[in-house]
């Protein structure tokens, strides 16, 4: 028992390392693509602001998630991950249908459409790494380390 223990805490931390880094890296590419909002002064539309405005907030609740998730070990908790994050799959590939249309009706510009491109991509992914964490504390409880049986 002591040694099935050991080696689930191991594959636990050894699987969520790797994507907690890669959430900090997606996490710099929103920062970079605010940056350039900034420096260039460009400006959302208010409908594409309000959206991503829901799509920001659903991945902070998935990342809290997940993160209280592996804090705790609680699977319980772990379990909520992936519903939200096929959620928030969704609302990413709605994001770019609507900006498709606000493209074709001259209300945005495809400069900007390449920055929201890149803020929906690093938030689908953010949400991706999170179920990775949340499938990893599950499957290492169960003692089964296959991502896509569980899934």
């Amino acid at each position: 028992m002591r040694c099935r223990r050991r080696t689930a805490i191991r594959f636990r931390y050894c699987c969520t390392a790797s994507d907690i880094e890669r959430i900090s890296d997606h996490a710099v590419i929103i920062a970079n693509a605010a940056k350039e909002i900034y420096d260039k002064n460009l400006s959302f539309s208010e409908a594409a602001v309000e959206e991503l405005e829901v799509f920001s907030a659903a991945v902070r609740k998935v990342v809290e998630i997940a993160m209280e998730a592996m804090k705790d070990e609680d699977l319980a908790m772990a379990g909520k991950v992936e519903p939200l994050e096929e959620v928030i799959d969704d609302l990413g590939d709605e994001m770019k249908k609507r900006h498709i249309d606000r493209l074709r009706e001259g209300r945005c510009t495809i400069e900007l459409g390449f920055i929201l491109s890149d803020l929906t991509t690093s938030y689908k992914r953010i949400a991706d790494h999170c179920s990775n964490i949340a499938v990893c504390l599950i499957q290492a409880d169960n003692d089964e380390y296959e991502r896509h049986s569980y899934l």
